[in-house]
C-alpha cells in the first residue's frame, strides 16, 4: 500500500501520514540512532556493572529486532550510518530495556534511565 493511502475501517477513513513510526508508541521516530547502536551501548554498561544480564539481554535484543525488522525504513543511524532496519524509537527501546532490568537491578535500572532518559 502506497503512503498517503486512503484506508477504509467500517465507516472510518484515515489518509495515512508520511513517515517513519515507532512500532511500539505508534509516534514518529525523530532520534535516528538505531537498535543496534543502542544494543552496544547497553551490552557496555551490563558488562561493566557485572550485572549478570548480559545473556538475557541478548536473548531480549535478539528477539526484538526478529519481532520488530521491517525494512522499508530508508533513514540511516546517525551513529553507525547503517540504514535502521528495526522500527522502534530510542525511548521505547530504553523503556524495554529498562523493563528487563527491572526488579532484577534497582541501582542499575537507575543509571541506566538517568544514562538515556534523563
Amino acid at each position: 500500500m502506497e503512503q498517503n493511502e486512503e484506508e477504509e475501517f467500517g465507516q472510518l477513513t484515515f489518509q495515512k501520514p508520511e513517515g517513519i513510526f515507532c512500532a511500539l508508541c505508534l509516534e514518529p521516530v525523530t532520534n535516528f540512532i538505531c537498535v543496534e547502536c543502542l544494543g552496544e551501548e547497553i551490552k557496555k554498561i551490563l558488562a561493566f556493572k557485572k550485572s549478570g544480564l548480559t545473556d538475557e539481554f541478548r536473548d531480549f535484543h535478539e528477539n526484538l529486532v526478529e519481532h520488530f525488522s521491517f525494512f522499508h525504513n530508508k533513514d540511516v543511524c546517525i551513529k553507525c550510518r547503517n540504514v535502521i532496519t528495526v522500527d522502534i524509537c530510542v525511548h521505547c527501546y530504553i523503556n524495554e530495556v529498562i523493563e528487563l532490568v527491572s526488579g532484577k537491578d534497582k541501582k542499575l535500572e537507575d543509571e541506566i534511565r538517568s544514562y538515556f532518559i534523563g
